[in-house]
């Protein structure tokens, strides 16, 4: 049991984000109540005098240790040779470690619906059960009330001969609700080894088990709000949405993922009641228990399974509020981008007439200029020094200057630089575009 259960921690470390169990025995958190001293609680701040302690005292009728983290996210106090030193002291089943593995971190969804009940049957007729169960806990940030995921694992072997009953309660944090309370029970003589086999259990589903209520109500809150925005959304708040808020799009679904756990976690616990339930049923059946235990377990576990059940369907009316209202969103969304649509078109459809307004202006002043260049190109011609209209003796005579030749020598040319120029540029303007286009095809494909 010693070797398995080591190289089982070692072979999960590499999958922890952070290690279950801290190294440093001096860093310890560890206590422990036995029933062989009344009323006095034990606490080892040290892994080794831990060890010791259960290896050399005798194993009394009843003995309750509770084990914590500095805080939510640290490790457990006790070291993984100490815990070693306890499952091997009382045979404890190594499934127990699997549960002991989700502290040290908090709770993730993907291990939402981790931690049911286990029910092991032993020899001498004593029942080990364990169990681990996630719960909302809320806190006031100054301005309200938020919510945190805590967890806590309970082990418990019952012996119905008074021989060797343990309680193991893991717990992920200092001074938890559940730890205090049971030790204000034992240290004012409440707690006895007469106490139901079912006592502690009942504790930590009355500790905790009531808060689902009141956070499955702050996320319904939070959903209301959003119902409330997307009922009275107008164009203009469709407008700003688009422009300055695009996160409160997100809040559907940001509640959505926050209920996607919950339902999980809210059916673990009601496995865990459930499960207890037939445990109490089997051990009266068994003559373990009296009627009135029976009837006085199943009573308070009947009232957590009922309000189980309501939490269940309160997280499923909500998910199917998140979704309604996501394409509520979705679809005011689409009618906004359709309507910017078509108001883009008609301004496009009106940018395209006033180009052909335009051109036809283009068109008129061209025909205008076309109408004059004849003429202004023969007055311009006419006009220059190379043409005489009247003779030296003042006759009106029409002549030419020999050296118009120049004229046409020098104009020709430059015409046909003009002409080859722009040609040059043109078919270099094309070259670059079908290069381009070509780089596209390429690209595309």
């Amino acid at each position: 049991m010693d070797e398995i259960n080591m190289s089982y921690y070692q072979a999960v470390q590499p999958y922890l984000h952070r290690p279950a169990l801290v190294s440093n025995p001096k860093k310890s958190n560890i206590s422990l109540f036995d029933s062989t001293v009344p009323s006095k609680i034990q606490t080892f701040t040290d892994s080794e005098e831990f060890d010791k302690y259960i290896s050399t005292t005798p194993k009394p009728t009843t003995r309750i240790i509770s084990i914590s983290s500095r805080i939510s996210t640290q490790p457990l106090g006790i070291t993984e040779t100490s815990l070693r030193t306890l499952i091997n002291a009382y045979t404890i089943h190594h499934s127990y470690l699997d549960r002991v593995l989700s502290f040290g971190d908090k709770p993730r969804c993907s291990d939402a619906g981790h931690g049911g009940l286990i029910v092991q049957r032993r020899e001498h007729g004593s029942y080990d059960s364990h169990y681990l169960f996630a719960y909302p806990e809320g806190y006031n940030n100054g301005q309200s009330v938020a919510w945190t995921t805590r967890q806590t694992c309970v082990f418990h072997r019952f012996d119905p001969s008074g021989n060797e009953n343990l309680w193991i309660f893991l717990h992920a944090g200092p001074r938890t609700k559940l730890q205090t309370t049971i030790e204000a029970d034992i240290s004012s003589g409440v707690f006895s080894s007469e106490t139901s086999w079912c006592s502690f259990h009942l504790l930590a589903l009355a500790t905790y088990l009531w808060n689902w209520r009141w956070y499955i109500r702050y996320l319904g809150d939070g959903i209301e709000r959003i119902v409330e925005m997307a009922l009275t959304l107008n164009d203009a708040d469709l407008q700003s949405v688009n422009q300055s808020s695009p996160l409160n799009l997100l809040k559907p679904q940001y509640l959505e993922d926050n209920l996607a756990p919950v339902k999980a976690q809210v059916g673990v616990a009601l496995q865990i009641v459930r499960r207890l339930g037939e445990l109490n049923a089997q051990l009266y059946s068994n003559g373990l228990i009296k009627e009135s235990q029976l009837l006085a377990i199943d009573n308070v576990l009947e009232h957590h399974r009922v309000s189980l059940e309501g939490h269940l369907d309160s997280v499923t009316a909500l998910e199917r509020k998140v979704r309604g209202i996501s394409q509520l969103l979705a679809v005011a969304l689409n009618l906004r981008n359709q309507s910017v649509t078509i108001e883009i078109n008609n301004r496009s459809l009106d940018m395209n007439r006033e180009s052909v307004d335009d051109n036809a202006t283009v068109r008129v002043v061209t025909l205008v200029t076309l109408t004059y260049l004849p003429a202004s190109f023969v007055s311009t011609l006419l006009g220059m020094n190379l043409f005489n209209f009247n003779d030296p003796n003042g006759n009106t005579k029409f002549t030419i200057s020999p050296q118009f030749w120049i004229f046409v020598v020098i104009a020709m040319p430059l015409t046909a630089l003009t002409l080859g120029f722009w040609y040059f540029m043109m078919r270099r303007r094309l070259r670059k575009r079908k290069y381009s286009d070509c780089e596209g095809d390429i690209k595309c494909g």
